[in-house]
């Protein structure tokens, strides 16, 4: 049996993230249709990028390298080179933020969100976002406690109480 590294499995992570994301898959539901709502299948996922630097950057260059992506907001409390200064030079027309909670403020804005935030504020970020109905991409670990990572499957689920 051949073994996978760590890198390779990076590799084929974000690949078949872009993949998903060139692709109509999971952009309606069946019962958007009963509901009336308009939902442009072919159009771009527009998305919102949470903490840009590191790993961040690595995720934003990935992710928003499919022609179906559109970056349309960022967010860093840092706004240093590293962080999101190159990530306004890259996306000029994103909208910057240096506080995810004003991000989220503007959920109409947005598809969904790539949190590659420290490892404390996974849980917190993506749990405001779902609670948004948002897409969520989150870095690991993706939760601290096994009480955030049992509210984390309730509100990917709908279940959440």
């Amino acid at each position: 049996m051949a073994s996978i590294d760590r890198r390779d499995f990076f590799r084929a992570s974000a690949a078949g993230a872009a993949f998903l994301a060139s692709t109509n898959y999971g952009f309606a539901k069946p019962d958007d249709a009963k509901k009336h709502i308009s939902i442009d299948v072919n159009g771009k996922l527009r998305l919102a990028a949470i903490g840009n630097g590191g790993k961040g950057q690595d995720d934003l260059q990935n992710i928003s390298s499919s022609p179906r992506v559109e970056v349309v907001a960022l967010c860093d409390v840092d706004e240093s080179k590293d962080h999101l200064g190159w990530a306004a030079e890259k996306f000029p027309k994103a909208e910057k933020f240096n506080d995810y909670r004003r991000l989220l403020d503007k959920a109409q804005t947005f598809d969904a969100v790539s949190v590659s935030t420290p490892d404390h504020m996974h849980a917190p970020i993506a749990l405001a976002a779902i609670a948004l109905g948002k897409h969520v991409f989150c870095q690991k670990p993706l939760t601290h406690s096994v009480q955030e990572a049992r509210m984390m499957r309730e509100a990917a689920s709908g279940t959440m109480s």
